[in-house]
């Protein structure tokens, strides 16, 4: 019998101190992500059309200050850095807009010290799975 390819999906909750956010970090399969994303939220299914739009990883905003972070796959490697970096910018700005700040002279240090913390914090979830 042949293996499966898709990897299965794993689930952390990450509850940001600063913003009073709550952040799922979800890695693994697409299809099987988003079946795990729309149990843990309550979210439709349907509605999370952009955890499949992206070959590797996708920021999901829900109301009430929630938010999902979805990735394929992360292997340490330069292209699991690229797409964690990058979405951890999606997140940031989302947080910062939810939370009414927008990015200005006057707020960069904001934005960059919380991109710098909740990447972080993403990191040391990931190395506790591993």
């Amino acid at each position: 019998m042949a293996k499966s390819s898709k990897k299965i999906p794993w689930i952390a909750l990450l509850e940001d101190p600063i913003y009073l956010r709550t952040i799922h970090l979800v890695v693994g399969d697409a299809g099987l992500s988003r079946k795990l994303i729309a149990k843990k939220t309550g979210a439709d299914e349907d509605d999370l059309t952009s955890v499949v739009a992206s070959h590797y990883g996708s920021v999901v905003t829900f109301k009430h200050g929630k938010y999902v972070i979805w990735l394929r796959n992360f292997k340490f490697d330069a292209v699991s850095i690229d797409t964690l970096v990058h979405e951890m910018t999606h997140l940031t700005f989302s947080v910062m807009q939810y939370v009414g700040m927008t990015l200005s002279d006057e707020s960069e240090e904001a934005f960059a010290y919380y991109s710098g913390y909740i990447t972080n914090q993403i990191i040391k979830l990931i190395q506790k799975h591993k």
